[in-house]
């Protein structure tokens, strides 16, 4: 399922308008999914409450939609959380993939074994933000604009070694 039906299916759903209800202050924050296998597990979506300090996800499928119970958001106490917009979204999560894969062959060694993919603002810019998890223990995170399929940056750290590589 893409992201956008994943999205439109969430805005039918019961649950979630029930959970807006309660949190109206809430602001579309992210998409997450994980790829394992070169499958792609369900959407996830997030809406962040300022007032709160909470997010609530809610896991798409074919099948249902999932409300997770509500947590706070993984970021640091400095950062703040953008509030996604999904009409300057041009790039697909396909096309996403593809540059993201096109990128990671910066780093020839690496060998990737899971795949976070995250659509999320990032200093108000809108961003898929790419993480491969590789056999060396390191992760390769790729950063493009979710508008124009440009890459803003990429780099690897080793998670034994905590270094940055910008190529391999």
């Amino acid at each position: 399922m893409e992201y956008q039906q994943a999205y439109d299916n969430l805005q039918d759903d019961f649950k979630f308008k029930q959970y807006m209800k309660e949190y109206s202050n809430s602001k579309l924050s992210h998409f997450f999914t994980m790829v394992e296998n070169n499958i792609k597990q369900d959407w996830q979506i997030g809406y962040y409450d300022e007032r709160s300090n909470l997010v609530g996800q809610f896991t798409i499928s074919s099948k249902e939609i999932i409300q997770e119970p509500l947590q706070e958001p993984f970021k640091r106490p400095e950062d703040k959380v953008g509030q996604l917009d999904l009409n300057k979204v041009k790039i697909t999560y396909e096309e996403a993939m593809e540059k993201a894969n096109e990128t990671l062959k910066e780093y020839p060694k690496a060998i990737s074994t899971k795949i976070i993919v995250l659509l999320q603002n990032i200093d108000n810019l809108d961003v898929w933000n790419v993480t491969f998890m590789t056999a060396d223990v390191s992760v390769i995170n790729i950063k493009i604009n979710a508008t124009d399929g440009n890459v803003i940056s990429h780099n690897k750290q080793s998670l034994i070694q905590g270094g940055l590589d910008n190529g391999s």
